[in-house]
């Protein structure tokens, strides 16, 4: 198909009934996650291909061999037999039976859980059979490992610098200094901008479970972390709840086994935030609209219809299958989560409504954050690879829209365009905040960044959430997403037995370690590789081949950082991105 835009086209009116046509299949519905807007039905254009559905099933296998292996034997006859001889046969019938499948996944994880409270760190450790234990079990509990999480791990995007002191969080120039040294002071610290918080008060007020009639536990805290000479980010202090007061202390290294408690209790609300707030909201609840509105405002010829239709695949049957399944009543994030079904869907609706678009640029979103300097934290490879990959990515798109727009005029004439922005923002249509207001889709530059800001968020963004899932999240002791124990409300007398009980039961983290391997190991499609025949005009091939080279220059770049980092970091590899939000 040839591309143009439509104040171009010779046969606007075969232009304007095709799109008519679109408008019935594409609807809006507000009532799944209301208010957000989301879609009523998964269009046959948006059902998956084999190629998920093969790499589908071979993980699903791998998790139920690896669950198959921790239990106990398995007659033939049994769901996870017969799931196990379905899926090993790749049968197109996953695809259209869906209900039937997830039924027969639920029956076959019940079938081969273990159950119980551990007595032990080790059991936690021998869930992995064919499923190979994570390096993280062997670090889990250190300092660095717990600070790393918020630059080069499952939480990349919560911490931000510290402008001025806070009253929630009364930490004294003693209590610093026994972390960060006799010489150093909070003022000198904030001043300098090397102060950071992780802060946790989207958790106010979160309604917590229950399983098995045992209560869940869920905090709200602050995690206080200072920037080294060295450039490194350390662990200064937590506190588990908003408001200071007795019963509510601040937690610091020294303070031993009650400290390492109070970091877990970091991550679980971390893990609940992440897996949430950032990753299901600001991925794939924010795509979503714009999914819609592509196909609903913009023609199938029209250039950005092209380009970001590749972008798009999968990602309204996924968010359609995980609200039938993961995010369903009883299902897998209820049951394993700390917090309630309402609850985390209160949390990520919080997250979508007045989100600004323009945050998802990953220059804006950094700045915004103060964490761009890379003077202060030198190692953060989140923010580090995550340029490397969005400046290729901000390239693309200017040299692609730069193919068909000349002009700001050009962007203003463009009715498709126009009328696609206003449905974006319109509360009949995508709801969105501040997509391509304030003059941001009237400029070529402004289209560019937009274009840009969805074609990251709909790939790097997106895998840098849910890539290190197979792993970091697979291994329950690092991050748990629900705690069994309260939380402690002194700064000693914790035992490792505390530790233990605050972990979920066995099968709990059977749960979790397989949603989350499953999650992050299905990878589909590859940043830049767009579909035989995509691009019709031969003018794009030269664009598309500079893209690709300078994705590969960001690859050769990062694999040269990892081999100097303590950990390496893989999630910003464009190797291992996908192309779209399909998982």
């Amino acid at each position: 198909m040839d591309p143009v835009l439509p104040q171009n086209d010779p046969d606007p009116a075969r232009r304007r009934a095709a799109l008519e046509l679109k408008r019935l299949e594409y609807r809006y519905n507000y009532t799944i996650n209301p208010p957000l807007a989301m879609a009523d039905a998964v269009p046959w254009h948006d059902e998956p291909g084999f190629g998920w559905l093969k790499l589908m099933a071979v993980y699903l296998l791998k998790v139920l061999k690896n669950n198959r292996q921790a239990g106990q034997a398995i007659d033939p006859q049994t769901p996870t037999s017969k799931l196990m001889t379905l899926l090993a046969a790749l049968g197109r019938e996953l695809a259209a039976h869906p209900d039937a499948l997830i039924e027969d996944v639920k029956a076959a994880m019940q079938e081969t859980q273990v159950h119980g409270r551990p007595t032990s760190i080790g059991e936690y450790a021998q869930l992995f059979q064919s499923i190979a234990l994570p390096a993280i079990a062997a670090t889990y509990r250190d300092d660095p490992s717990f600070a790393a999480n918020f630059v080069a791990a499952t939480n990349p995007l919560i911490i931000e610098r510290v402008r001025q002191l806070d009253a929630r969080l009364p930490l004294t120039d003693e209590q610093f200094r026994s972390v960060m040294g006799p010489q150093a002071s909070l003022a000198a610290f904030v001043s300098a901008g090397r102060l950071f918080l992780a802060d946790y008060r989207m958790l106010t007020g979160a309604a917590t479970g229950v399983y098995n009639g045992a209560p869940k536990y869920l905090y709200d805290p602050l995690a206080l972390f200072a920037a080294a000479d060295d450039g490194s980010l350390v662990p200064v202090a937590i506190q588990l709840e908003q408001t200071p007061g007795p019963g509510n202390p601040i937690f610091l290294p020294s303070h031993g086994i009650n400290w390492d408690i109070a970091k877990l209790l970091v991550m679980v609300a971390d893990c609940n935030v992440s897996a949430l707030y950032f990753h299901q909201a600001r991925t794939h609840m924010v795509i979503e609209p714009i999914v819609l509105a592509t196909h609903r405002q913009l023609s199938a010829s029209h250039p950005l219809h092209i380009l970001l239709d590749p972008h798009f695949e999968g990602t309204l049957f996924i968010n359609h299958l995980g609200q039938k399944s993961v995010f369903a009543p009883g299902g897998t994030i209820e049951t394993i989560s700390s917090a309630t079904r309402d609850s985390f869907r209160a949390l990520a609706v919080s997250a979508v409504v007045g989100f600004p678009f323009a945050q998802t640029s990953l220059p804006v979103n950094l700045k915004s954050r103060g964490v761009d300097d890379p003077a202060v934290i030198r190692d953060y490879p989140f923010r580090d690879d995550g340029l490397l990959v969005w400046n290729a990515i901000h390239g693309w798109a200017s040299s692609y829209v730069s193919l068909y727009y000349h002009s700001d005029q050009d962007v203003l004439d463009d009715f498709e365009l126009q009328a696609f922005v206003a449905e974006l923002l319109s509360p009949e249509g995508g709801r969105l905040t501040g997509f391509g207001e304030d003059g941001g889709m009237k400029t070529r530059a402004g289209l560019i960044e937009t274009i840009a800001c969805i074609i990251f968020t709909s790939t790097a963004q997106h895998w840098a959430l849910n890539g290190p899932l197979s792993t970091l999240m697979a291994y329950v002791p690092y991050y748990p997403i629900a705690a069994y124990q309260p939380r402690p409300t002194s700064t000693a007398g914790a035992t490792e037995a505390n530790f233990l009980a605050t972990l979920p039961p066995i099968e709990q983290a059977q749960r979790q370690l397989g949603a989350s391997y499953l999650m992050g190991s299905v990878r589909y499609t590859t940043l830049g590789e767009y579909p035989r025949g995509c691009f019709g005009d031969s003018r794009v091939r030269p664009l598309l081949a500079a893209f690709r080279e300078s994705l590969d220059l960001a690859e050769a770049t990062i694999a040269t950082r990892n081999l100097g980092r303590r950990t390496p970091y893989p999630f910003m590899k464009p190797s291992v991105i996908p192309q779209s939000i399909n998982i």
